[in-house]
């Protein structure tokens, strides 16, 4: 997807910031999955059954509203490290880059810790019930 969309600018120069801005939104949008792991687990296949396949009952509908939300709100809170990103080439001054670059990813990786601290502190107080739906004794 990289290559495409610098293939569509035809800008060598704009592969660091493409590239800046899809990390960022991977990070983001990982943090925001890890809540929604914790709040819908899927349950687990028995023993000697294809852990590849589908697996009955699923997430539902609920988690299906939930992720769309929270993956809303992660290209939100991607928005302004992808701002930081795109800055050189706004101001017309590339020699920014150094800069910003770092500091979109160094901001998006903060984040995304954040993320996962609250998605453990979540986990921690739903273990129980988390584990009986993985385990299937629900």
């Amino acid at each position: 997807m990289l290559l495409l969309a610098v293939s569509i600018v035809r800008s060598p120069a704009l592969v660091p910031p493409v590239l800046v801005i899809s990390l960022v939104t991977l990070l983001i949008g990982a943090g925001a999955d890890n809540f929604v792991s914790v709040l819908f687990p899927v349950t687990a296949p028995d023993a000697g059954r294809n852990p590849y396949g589908s697996a009955s009952g699923g997430r539902g509908l609920g988690a299906g509203a939930l992720s769309a939300v929270l993956l809303m709100g992660a290209l939100l809170a991607s928005a302004p490290f992808a701002f930081l990103a795109w800055l050189p080439s706004l101001l017309h001054e590339p020699w920014l880059a150094v800069v910003t670059l770092p500091l979109g990813l160094a901001g998006a990786a903060a984040i995304y810790a954040m993320m996962v601290a609250g998605a453990a502190r979540l986990l921690s107080r739903r273990e129980p019930e988390v584990l009986a739906r993985v385990l299937g004794e629900e």
